[in-house]
């Protein structure tokens, strides 16, 4: 039996950026900075493998999705220090979900 709706996603290439997203921001509330400045890293790698144009419905594309994250991580993840750096990451943050579905 056929499946007319069953799509090919390339390899699971937005749940792996997500799955980093999401180990990094438990660490970085757990504290544990070095391993989720390692996560960002590993979700920054993950996602420049996620097609340009991987649709995960019809407004939102992978890569937005995936760069939401990444800026949430980013702000997230950073260790105690200048308020401004962290206001910045938000923005971006901000910024990039204003992005999804436009």
């Amino acid at each position: 039996m056929r499946w007319p709706c069953r799509r090919r996603i390339p390899s699971r290439t937005v749940q792996t950026a997500l799955y980093h997203y999401v180990r990094g921001a438990a660490l970085a509330g757990l504290g544990r900075a070095e391993e989720a400045d390692a996560a960002r890293t590993a979700l920054a790698e993950a996602a420049e493998r996620v097609p340009a144009d991987l649709m995960i419905s019809p407004p939102n594309a992978g890569r937005a999705i995936v760069a939401v994250a990444a800026a949430d991580l980013a702000g997230g993840s950073q260790p105690p220090g200048p308020p401004r750096r962290r206001f910045r990451a938000c923005a971006e943050a901000v910024a990039a979900e204003d992005a999804v579905g436009a």
